[in-house]
């Protein structure tokens, strides 16, 4: 993998950044494109801080130990570190209450959205390719693995999850870009939202089962895969009472 793109003379442009920091303007375009008169770019904002905020507390909640050695780099979330779940709910949340606060219909900052979803996720998964991170656990030569470090750059044979999922957000992406495709004049609403929500976070639980890096235990399920399956199905609910 690269996880340095290149060098400049204030530091390191890592892969990581680079391919998120894509993904972001590649959504403002699309935004922008099929939204001229877009309202919900201070709510977005919003979404953005909540979404470092609750991501990075669930990254900490998940390396507890390391970070109780290490109290000064809890919230250097500027530093990498934020995990699915968190990510998600906190980026709800902050354009939930940002709504509320300026009494903004949420359909119409919720909908647009649909299409960068899975580009967004494509980029989540894409970005670790290069970094190393959500790697997959130890295992056999096959076709579902390959010679992959981890995020401290160990090499070993392991499964492939950052190709599925990025796999999988390409497939969502080619289904809700065929659908869209036709006409301007046909747009997605919040039950898109959702749908599509739900499927990639319902997928991305699926994939942790195979992950190698180690989180906190509920029985013997991974905690992060609980949380991400509880907002897939949230999600379900929310496409089902949707009424547009």
């Amino acid at each position: 993998m690269f996880p340095i793109l290149f060098r400049t003379d204030f530091g390191f442009i890592t892969t990581f950044s680079a391919v998120w920091l894509s993904a972001i303007i590649a959504c403002i375009w699309l935004l922008w494109r099929r939204h001229p008169s877009y309202a919900g770019w201070d709510a977005l904002i919003a979404s953005v801080v909540g979404a470092l905020i609750l991501g990075r507390a669930q990254f900490v909640w998940e390396n507890a130990e390391w970070f109780a050695e290490n109290p000064a780099a809890r919230w250097n979330i500027f530093q990498g570190g934020h995990s699915y779940a968190g990510v998600i709910l906190g980026a709800l949340l902050g354009l939930s209450l940002w709504a509320i606060v300026t009494q903004e219909d949420r359909k119409q900052i919720l909908a647009p959205l649909t299409l960068c979803l899975p580009l967004l996720h494509f980029a989540g998964w894409a970005a670790c390719w290069f970094d190393g991170c959500g790697y997959g656990e130890s295992a056999f030569i096959g076709w579902t693995t390959a010679e992959l470090p981890n995020n401290f750059g160990l090499m070993a044979v392991r499964v492939q999850t950052q190709l599925f999922g990025m796999l999988l957000a390409l497939i969502v992406g080619l289904v809700i870009w065929w659908m869209f495709r036709a006409t301007l004049n046909r747009e997605p609403t919040t039950k898109h939202f959702w749908l599509c929500l739900a499927i990639l976070s319902i997928s991305r639980a699926a994939i942790y089962q195979w992950q190698g890096n180690t989180v906190p235990l509920w029985g013997e399920i991974r905690s992060d895969m609980v949380l991400t399956a509880l907002i897939g199905l949230f999600a379900v609910l929310f496409a089902w009472r949707a009424e547009n």
